[in-house]
């Protein structure tokens, strides 16, 4: 192992912001049927009173042979957009992640544009700081 190396999450190197006292791993797997044609926020997370949330990466996968639709957003404003078919990793950043603060909600909304229902599984990987 190389001199100062930070700690490895699911394969990839997780970065963190400086001014941070003391990090912790954030690491979500979830999973959700979505009905044909339609649509559901996977995920929601509002960030605990003095943290603040790093994010290196979105994983997204689905059984759908379509191409399908995933919304990203902090406070319901839209940051990130993906399109995937069956396999998607969004690597956001190492060095410069989306940053999430204290209060903001963070939500993925995912559409289902196949005519049947599919199962979807999101992945995020990054860091939660105490600050």
């Amino acid at each position: 192992m190389s001199q100062g190396r930070r700690d490895y999450i699911a394969g990839f190197l997780s970065e963190t912001g400086t001014g941070a006292r003391y990090t912790e791993s954030y690491f979500l797997w979830y999973a959700n049927v979505i009905a044909g044609a339609g649509n559901t926020t996977v995920y929601q997370y509002t960030i605990p009173t003095g943290k603040k949330l790093a994010i290196n990466r979105f994983i997204f996968s689905s059984d759908s042979p379509a191409i399908n639709r995933v919304l990203f957003t902090i406070d319901d404003i839209i940051k990130a957009g993906v399109h995937f078919s069956n396999y998607a990793v969004y690597p956001v950043s190492d060095q410069n992640p989306f940053y999430v603060s204290a209060g903001e909600v963070l939500k993925l909304l995912v559409y289902n544009t196949h005519n049947e229902s599919h199962t979807f599984y999101v992945t995020i990987i990054g860091c939660l700081e105490t600050l």
